[in-house]
């Protein structure tokens, strides 16, 4: 079951990727560089969830024992992809099931902040009721 999701997410993702970059007529070292960075920064099929608003699949990839708490090489946690493409079924579910409002990625950013940054006052004051701390600074 989890393989078949995480078939299918990865699928979304890559076609997703693929269009972008094959209208870009880059010089070949250049495209090298690319592909290298695109290697170290996959994602697993939670963050893929995450980013497309599919709570089922981040309910069932949980059960299947990944973690909602789950950080990148980034330091940017299912959260915050919900929370950076507005999906507020996948934001209620995660913090229902754990996941740290305050948790902060690399660039000290935390879910409130990126709520606060795209102006999304309903998202806002659901990390609040889910003792977001407003005065973690951030960049």
């Amino acid at each position: 079951m989890v393989s078949v999701v995480l078939s299918r997410l990865a699928d979304k993702y890559r076609t997703a990727r693929t269009a972008l970059w094959d209208w870009l007529c880059l010089p070949l070292a250049q495209r090298e560089r690319i592909e290298i960075s695109r290697r170290q920064s996959e994602k697993t099929g939670l963050f893929l969830a995450a980013h497309f608003g599919l709570v089922r699949h981040l309910a069932t990839l949980v059960a299947c024992g990944q973690s909602p708490s789950e950080q990148d090489a980034n330091g940017e946690t299912l959260l915050l992809w919900a929370v950076a493409n507005l999906h507020e079924d996948d934001v209620r579910w995660l913090l229902e099931h754990g996941a740290d409002p305050n948790t902060q990625d690399c660039g000290l950013r935390t879910a409130l902040h990126l709520a606060a940054l795209q102006g999304q006052s309903w998202l806002i004051r659901l990390l609040l009721s889910r003792v977001a701390h407003p005065a973690l600074v951030g960049n």
